[in-house]
């Protein structure tokens, strides 16, 4: 027979859970981001696109528009990955003729 000491009352009850904090352990989801992917688009709309990179405004006279501190930091990013994707294709393109060379004196040396 077990004997329960505290048994807590609705009043108690409704005022521990009004001080407690939620907790959720689901995963985000973002609305719409499976048929973004997709189409190819970003998954929540605001990593890239002409929504975000684009300027919201023009000058009458086509001057050009000065750009957002995000919207330079993107461009600065591509830029350096441009770069950086440069430099890994020459160094592929050196591989290969160093590789032609290392294949061609294998080719001599099995021939003797």
């Amino acid at each position: 027979m077990s004997l329960k000491l505290f048994r807590p009352t609705n009043a108690l009850q409704n005022f521990i859970a009004s001080q407690c904090r939620l907790l959720s352990n689901s995963s985000a989801l973002l609305a719409g981001g499976k048929s973004r992917v997709l189409r190819g688009q970003a998954e929540d709309a605001t990593s890239y696109g002409p929504l975000t990179d684009l300027p919201d405004w023009t000058y009458v006279d086509e001057r050009p528009v000065t750009l957002t501190k995000r919207q330079m930091k993107r461009q600065m990013r591509r830029v350096k990955i441009g770069a950086d994707i440069a430099i890994l294709l020459k160094e592929i393109d050196e591989q290969k003729v160093e590789h032609g060379k290392y294949g061609t004196l294998e080719e001599q040396h099995r021939d003797y």
